[in-house]
């Protein structure tokens, strides 16, 4: 993954076998008391991921996200096709952080729970 910012613009780019992702957005203001929704998909304390063809979960600690409003500029993506979501739905819902120092713990396999192959 690669970000680039100039002003308050930031371009995040990704790639990854049979998927990736282009995405400009413009950051606004910081919000000093985010709402409950933004909390909700923001503060994120697991990982999920694949080990071994099994599917795997991870500790993840870090202090609470600085957020700001954003807003999206332009979005090219082919992650939900590759993972097999639908596509016909921008988001609604955009904000950025300028970062947190974030610890993640080992991953442990989750027992009986097979991964699924895009």
């Amino acid at each position: 993954m690669q970000i680039r910012s100039t002003g308050n613009r930031v371009l995040y780019t990704s790639a990854r076998t049979g998927a990736m992702a282009a995405i400009t957005i413009d950051v606004g203001r910081a919000l000093a008391q985010p709402d409950a929704l933004t909390l909700f998909v923001t503060e994120r304390y697991r990982l999920y991921t694949e080990l071994l063809g099994s599917l795997a979960m991870a500790s993840v600690e870090h202090e609470r996200w600085p957020l700001h409003a954003a807003t999206l500029v332009s979005l090219e993506e082919t992650v939900r096709r590759a993972a097999r979501l639908p596509e016909d739905t921008m988001p609604t819902l955009v904000h950025y952080s300028p970062g947190v120092h974030v610890r993640v713990g080992a991953p442990r396999r989750l027992p009986n729970a097979r991964a699924s192959s895009p």
